[in-house]
């Protein structure tokens, strides 16, 4: 069941993002995740969430390659990004970090690819003997 506040769209849309990734992560490109960062919590789970290092406005996905890590937000079609959505990408921008905000699976695909693309000539170049994936 999606998250309330998520559209079916957005769902969809990261469904899809997700089965790309894994493909990828089988073929041993990268590692990624989502952070639990989104839904209701009542008091007690907010305040342990918190404690834990919890963070509003993460971003959806994080993807790990070689000396690599990047951020994707999903967003339907005329979904926003929140004020603190749009405070963690400016403070990843700051920090040289590749992020983006997908709308559809192409872009989606497009970054992707470009940051496994890195990763790819990260690796090779510091250890040639390994060739990349």
């Amino acid at each position: 069941m999606p998250p309330p506040r998520r559209t079916d769209t957005e769902f969809s849309l990261h469904s899809q993002i997700v089965q790309y990734l894994a493909i990828l992560e089988k073929q041993g490109r990268l590692r990624f995740f989502h952070p639990a960062n989104e839904g209701k919590r009542g008091f007690v789970a907010q305040r342990a969430f918190k404690a834990l290092g919890g963070s509003a406005g993460i971003p959806d996905l994080c993807i790990v390659g070689y000396a690599t890590v990047a951020f994707i937000e999903v967003k339907s079609a005329k979904g926003r990004a929140t004020d603190t959505q749009s405070a963690w990408l400016s403070y990843l921008d700051s920090c040289g970090i590749p992020n983006v905000v997908v709308r559809d699976f192409d872009e989606a695909r497009s970054f992707i690819d470009a940051v496994v693309g890195r990763s790819d000539a990260l690796k090779l170049a510091n250890n040639p003997a390994s060739g990349a994936a």
